[in-house]
């Protein structure tokens, strides 16, 4: 006759543990909090991330740490956007195929950030939801102070 193995309380605090680490909200939090940034002499999707090609790996190095390379295409394409819409339409079907990519690519980015606002605005609302009353009060009156600002501008 074999012998039933004894009772193990290891799976029931693995359960509890992974109900836990799969608790939705818990997990979006996780998400937006992660961040990586891309190190130089790093690997990234596949590509080698260096400075090597670099004339002046210090100079880049130094404008990295002020204007991030999304920063700086970021701006090379909103500048480009208002170019694009000042330009007549080409004539040559290929030109203008390239100007119709850019657009969509343009809007997709467009999306893509306002999608990443809200869910920014959901994690600051989840964070402001924590707060004691003298924080609230305290985090009110520095968002009235910006709208003062901003107001000015």
């Amino acid at each position: 006759m074999s012998k039933m193995p004894p009772d193990n309380p290891y799976p029931a605090l693995f359960n509890n543990f992974m109900q836990g680490w799969f608790n939705p909200t818990q997990m979006q939090r996780l998400f937006n909090t992660l961040y990586e940034p891309i190190l130089p002499n790093s690997t990234f999707a596949g590509l080698v991330i260096n400075q090597n090609n670099s004339t002046n790996p210090e100079v880049e190095r130094h404008v990295v740490n002020h204007y991030s390379y999304g920063r700086q295409l970021g701006t090379l394409i909103d500048a480009l956007e208002v170019l694009v819409k000042e330009t007549p339409a080409p004539k040559d079907k290929g030109d203008a195929a390239k100007l119709k990519a850019f657009k969509v690519l343009k809007d997709r980015i467009d999306t893509l950030k306002s999608q990443a606002r809200e869910s920014q605005v959901e994690h600051i609302i989840d964070e402001l939801d924590g707060l004691s009353d003298a924080d609230l009060r305290r985090c009110g009156e520095e968002i009235a102070r910006l709208g003062k600002e901003r107001a000015r501008q």
